[in-house]
């Protein structure tokens, strides 16, 4: 919730009226379904604690006892000080089963390699792999035959990482058979700059804090279910079944960062996983912090870059399933609606001034998506007719421990 804060500050007293009189409904549903009376009062001091263990955190628990074994996948290139920054992150999960993989997308030297053979570290299993071949999701693709676990969780090299992602993750990966995606909530580590507010207008990252669960086998009631995949998640907090990821043919090579077509991998890897017939849920406990770009000239770009992968996106479903496009010609009206109308769930948040030139860059990019898709396709082909040569793996590169 927003609140206006007084130039004198705000007691927690008050802050606990204002709390309770616009989330009351809300906490007392999560008591009740936590098996916990909603008639406790929300004071400066927090909600009274309760005899039983609440549900949400019994889940927990089962999770870090019995939970599967996660490989965390973080993918890089000459960012050798923000993935740092990361994985002292990782080293302080309080899940007890997972190891790490870091994946070196086509390098420019071996700065990150070096750093991570120094690294004083205090965590789990460290691998390191380089490849010569740029692009995210062929980093993802390439990092699943050497993943560990039976669950694989992927994010970036410029995040912040709560303590709990990973058991948030284990939990929502026991709740049922079908579960092959579990994507979390991503949070602005900061929002000091007009360019990161306007991102956050723009849509940002974050969807939402009510836990979700999509497939095609339930009724959904969205007109652009299950197209608008952004509403999902976002690749730098998303997690697979390995079985399920490797079943639904991984990450399209021609898509993500570093490619032409500048993202839409992992719109297309949610896609896939709910075609495949596997559930896809969102848990908001899943927390990952992203540093939003501090300037507006590399805001431009990143929204034309998400309106190129959006492009990108689609143009790859229609390939990998041409009845797809007579699907979404159907849907072209609602689709239309959600892309420009004020009111829709995409630009609602915008304020009067957003400016102009970013919504722009956004459709500029989006009209540049299919061409851009297409030139990245020849690409990847052209690529992989080299072999895996071009692949190195740095076996030994596990840092060492204090």
């Amino acid at each position: 919730m927003e609140i206006d804060l007084p130039a004198a500050g705000l007691p927690p007293a008050d802050l606990a009226l204002l709390l309770r009189a616009d989330l009351g409904a809300e906490i007392c549903d999560h008591l009740q379904a936590d098996g916990i009376s909603a008639s406790a009062v929300l004071t400066a001091t927090g909600l009274p604690p309760s005899a039983a263990e609440p549900a949400c955190l019994r889940a927990r628990r089962t999770a870090r006892e019995s939970g599967p074994h996660l490989t965390v996948v973080v993918a890089t290139r000459n960012r050798t000080a923000s993935l740092l920054r990361t994985l002292r992150d990782l080293e302080d999960q309080d899940y007890p089963r997972f190891d790490v993989l870091v994946v070196d997308s086509a390098p420019s030297d071996h700065s990150t390699a070096r750093a991570l053979h120094d690294l004083r570290w205090n965590g789990p299993e460290l691998r390191y792999l380089r490849l010569a071949e740029p692009g995210l999701a062929v980093a993802h693709n390439a990092a699943l035959p050497h993943v560990r676990g039976s669950w694989v969780a992927f994010t970036d090299d410029d995040v912040e990482i709560d303590s709990g992602w990973l058991t948030a993750i284990a939990t929502a990966s026991l709740e049922g058979p079908d579960v092959g995606c579990v994507t979390g909530l991503l949070l602005p580590a900061e929002l000091e700059t007009y360019a990161q507010d306007l991102l956050e207008q723009f849509g940002g990252y974050g969807r939402g804090f009510t836990p979700q669960t999509w497939s095609l086998a339930a009724t959904q009631g969205e007109p652009l279910f299950p197209y608008a995949a952004g509403r999902f998640g976002s690749g730098a907090n998303m997690a697979y079944r390995v079985d399920a990821l490797r079943d639904v043919g991984g990450f399209d090579p021609a898509t993500g960062a570093g490619t032409e077509a500048r993202g839409g991998d992992d719109l297309l890897g949610f896609l896939r996983i709910l075609r495949g017939g596997y559930a896809l849920t969102y848990r908001p406990d899943a927390i990952v912090r992203h540093h939003h770009h501090r300037d507006l000239a590399a805001l431009q770009h990143q929204i034309t870059g998400y309106g190129t992968g959006l492009g990108a996106y689609v143009t790859a479903a229609v390939a990998a399933n041409p009845s797809t496009l007579l699907d979404l010609l159907r849907r072209a009206a609602p689709a239309a609606r959600h892309l420009v109308l004020p009111s829709s769930p995409k630009n609602r948040a915008k304020s009067k001034d957003f400016p102009r030139s970013l919504t722009w860059a956004e459709r500029r990019g989006l009209l540049a998506g299919p061409r851009a898709y297409l030139r990245s396709r020849h690409t990847a082909q052209a690529r992989r007719s080299t072999g895996p040569a071009e692949i190195a793996t740095v076996a030994g590169a596990t840092p060492a421990s204090r």
